[in-house]
């Protein structure tokens, strides 16, 4: 017969607490109700890294600190008020070997139905970048496609805060 030690009965109540606490709290990946669901394009396993996302969240401008966002929960999906909405999208494009990322801004005048859920996607041909706002389970268009041109970003002063108090998000 086999003895329990102090080990193997903390090794079994952790375990126990482990199943027990997934089973209380189940993960839900639903879409609220009156919400639609929406996640940022990102690309960061190539050489070339490229990002398409929500340029303001809370009417606030993100995404100026990628890494700091990131580890926020950059790539989580977000859920907002279905409806018409007025989305400031910024796409940022970085090759290796090169001293700055390249940026690109598009603004989306648009109805996001509630329950579903959305991405952004994108189509890049050197310094150009198109962006739309799609489908995530039928891939359909939702959005215009907006081209525009990757570039260093100059000094525009308080211009991206203005943008995202503009818009809805």
């Amino acid at each position: 017969m086999k003895k329990f030690t102090l080990a193997n009965v903390i090794g079994l109540l952790c375990f126990s607490g482990v199943m027990s606490g997934c089973n209380t709290f189940p993960i839900d990946l639903g879409v609220k109700e009156g919400h639609f669901r929406i996640e940022n394009f990102v690309q960061n396993n190539r050489p070339t890294k490229e990002y398409v996302y929500l340029m303001c969240r809370f009417n606030r401008p993100i995404g100026f600190n990628l890494p700091r966002d990131y580890a926020a929960g950059f790539d989580v999906p977000r859920q907002y008020p279905a409806g018409e909405h007025k989305l400031w999208v910024r796409a940022d494009v970085n090759k290796p070997g090169t001293a700055a990322s390249k940026y690109a801004f598009v603004e989306f005048d648009v109805s996001l139905d509630e329950g579903k859920s959305y991405m952004l996607n994108r189509e890049r041909n050197e310094e150009e970048i198109s962006v739309w706002i799609e489908d995530i389970q039928s891939g359909e268009k939702v959005s215009q496609i907006k081209t525009a041109t990757l570039a260093l970003e100059p000094f525009v002063g308080n211009l991206r805060l203005r943008q995202c108090e503009e818009g809805t998000v």
